[in-house]
């Protein structure tokens, strides 16, 4: 098989970055937002009869932290975070999978263009502590060979509750409820 996996004549796929990030501290809360360029040049592409560098990718992103601390009634010492992940563009060369010819460029399949991450920690005494937390992945166009068009966008949510010190100091034990609401993704 000369597929990209196993193919000896194939060269290293290339990628350089460019970020720039800014952050802001306080006592209670700390923010970071980070821009970045990746490019991808030597991209393995599979085409009938074998796999050859002969692409180029580029995607333009934006990250942004964010971690607040706080205490709350009933819950005491609380930790909030977010974490949003935005692709602002991307593109790559496409091609004939058949012929090989170069057809433009367009979307790159697979990718979601928008991720939010949130959570947060709440310290309920000093040997319990409780954590939620939600993923957002937004929907995805999938690559040209896949048989399915698109993947929808979906949210879940996941519970881990910890005891710590048990029985003798160090000895901790968490219970952990993995997609909480039973989403179907």
């Amino acid at each position: 098989w000369t597929g990209s996996g196993s193919d000896p004549s194939l060269k290293p796929e290339e990628s350089k970055t460019f970020e720039t990030s800014l952050s802001y501290t306080l006592d209670n809360q700390r923010h970071l937002l980070s821009i970045y360029q990746v490019k991808n040049d030597n991209t393995a592409i599979n085409f009938s009869g074998g796999a050859r560098n002969a692409g180029a990718r580029e995607v333009v992103g934006l990250d942004y932290h964010g971690q607040y601390q706080m205490v709350l009634p009933v819950l005491g010492k609380t930790e909030l975070w977010n974490y949003l992940s935005l692709y602002l563009s991307e593109k790559e060369e496409k091609f004939d999978l058949t012929s090989g010819q170069r057809l433009g460029t367009g979307t790159i399949g697979d990718l979601a263009k928008q991720k939010l991450f949130l959570g947060m920690t709440s310290h309920l005494s000093d040997d319990i502590n409780l954590t939620l937390m939600g993923r957002y992945i937004s929907d995805r166009k999938t690559v040209e060979s896949n048989p399915i068009d698109k993947i929808d966008a979906y949210w879940t949510m996941d519970a881990n509750l910890n005891f710590e010190d048990i029985l003798f100091d160090g000895l901790s034990l968490g219970l952990k409820i993995t997609n909480l609401f039973d989403t179907n993704y």
